[in-house]
């Protein structure tokens, strides 16, 4: 848990750092970070959060808030952006959660490996 809570830090200062105005709107940013890491560990269907997609959210909380009021958006409420708006933002990073995942693969000792299930 400590773990998450630090990526989430880490993923808000670097926001911060591209849009320096959203530096006085904290509950919006946090809210766009948990968005966008629920998102990304669903779509990709990860376990938990790794800290290797930190640029991965970074970007998308980014398009969350630069589009906010702008193309891409079907549907809105209160602060919260439809799940279709962000999947379909999370559909550029395909390839990256694919490789992301067959790193995993490798790490468990199945690199160069045909696996018949």
């Amino acid at each position: 848990m400590t773990e998450k809570k630090e990526n989430k830090e880490l993923i808000k200062d670097r926001v911060i750092v591209r849009e320096p105005e959203l530096a006085d709107n904290s509950a919006l940013v946090d809210e766009y970070i948990i968005a966008a890491v629920d998102r990304i560990v669903l779509y990709a269907g990860l376990g938990t959060f790794p800290e290797a997609l930190n640029s991965i959210a970074v970007d998308v909380v980014l398009a969350m808030y630069r589009r906010k009021y702008h193309e891409g958006i079907s549907s809105e409420n209160v602060d919260v952006m439809s799940v279709t708006f962000v999947n379909g933002l999370l559909a550029e990073y395909d390839r990256e959660f694919a490789n992301y995942k067959n790193t995993l693969k490798d790490d468990q000792g199945n690199a160069g490996m045909l696996v018949i299930m």
